[in-house]
């Protein structure tokens, strides 16, 4: 009952109102709302939303002075926000007003402020240029901070950067780490490490064992193409349905069409199956141009009597012709 009178408050009718318009990127009317919530209760929540409002009608005037009026605050989401700004902005880029902000986040210990500088120390911005030292430093201090939820996304960035500074035996270790972590994307970019001989001996059998750890869309088109063309490993095509299936159910289309040529391939095909995959590639892929050279790829793998079959389909179901623009 308390939960529902205090859901029912002022307060946070404005602020859950305005934080809905901000999400359907309605920002004029969300500022509104929120002005209203912080005349009751000044809050981070609140102070956070409207700098994104109107940051993202390119009021930065509106964004300087929130920055202002929450500064001497316990507000560290709205000073990172403020150091991304000056970062990125080409008009109002400042180094130095840039990192005042984030290090203001950072004496809070506030693990988002170690890690968007991080990346910008990685990728440079309008505000400075990319150091990889600096952003190595960064990470590595956010990994201090030993926070379960960021742990792996620190060690991750980390190993990125050791990679990009050809540090291959660093980026090994690190991307292990995060791995340890939870964080499962890192089992992509340490597969091509293996494959690649890079940071230690070239290893095939850890390369597909960690792709075949990944969830990520790439990572399954690359480990569904390995058993396939047997360019690692020998080709298993059971096993190459099994990767490309997983992404189709993702959406993907360019997996979904190769599960229709694996498919396809059989002596014996199941014309329905095979429509299946065909209409979610068709469903979404924004380019036939894309579906015709997937076609084409299959027939260069699999043989013509695959790529037949695949445009036999495709003009029966969807009058999609091999020879049409």
């Amino acid at each position: 009952m308390e939960n529902d009178k205090q859901l029912l408050s002022p307060y946070y009718a404005h602020y859950y109102c305005g934080r809905s318009l901000v999400s359907r990127k309605n920002f004029r009317k969300a500022i509104d709302h929120l002005e209203e919530a912080l005349k009751i209760r000044e809050t981070e929540g609140v102070y956070f939303l409207l700098f994104y409002s109107h940051f993202n009608l390119g009021n930065f005037d509106s964004c300087e002075e929130i920055l202002k009026r929450t500064e001497g605050g316990n507000y560290p989401a709205v000073f990172v926000s403020g150091g991304a700004a000056y970062a990125k902005n080409e008009k109002k880029a400042s180094a130095e007003k840039s990192l005042y902000w984030f290090e203001k986040a950072i004496a809070l210990s506030y693990p988002e402020a170690f890690f968007q500088l991080g990346e910008l120390y990685r990728t440079g911005c309008a505000a400075f240029g990319a150091d990889l030292v600096k952003s190595a430093d960064c990470f590595r201090r956010g990994l201090e901070l030993n926070d379960p939820k960021w742990n792996g996304r620190f060690a991750h960035s980390l190993a990125r950067v050791y990679r990009d500074h050809k540090e291959y035996s660093l980026a090994r270790e690190f991307f292990k780490k995060a791995i340890d972590y939870g964080f499962v994307d890192s089992n992509y970019d340490l597969a091509l490490l293996y494959r690649d001989g890079l940071g230690g001996e070239r290893d095939l059998e850890q390369f597909i064992e960690h792709l075949s750890a990944c969830d990520n869309i790439q990572a399954i088109r690359e480990a569904g193409g390995v058993f396939l063309t047997g360019d690692y490993a020998k080709p298993d095509y059971e096993a190459s349905f099994d990767f490309f299936s997983k992404g189709a159910r993702h959406g993907d289309p360019v997996c979904a069409i190769m599960c229709a040529g694996i498919l396809a391939n059989a002596e014996e095909y199941n014309e329905k199956l095979v429509a299946f995959y065909l209409e979610i590639a068709f469903r979404n892929s924004a380019q036939n141009e894309g579906i015709r050279n997937q076609f084409d790829a299959i027939e260069e793998v699999l043989g013509e009597k695959a790529g037949d079959r695949l445009w036999e389909l495709a003009e029966k179901y969807w009058n999609f012709r091999k020879g049409s623009a």
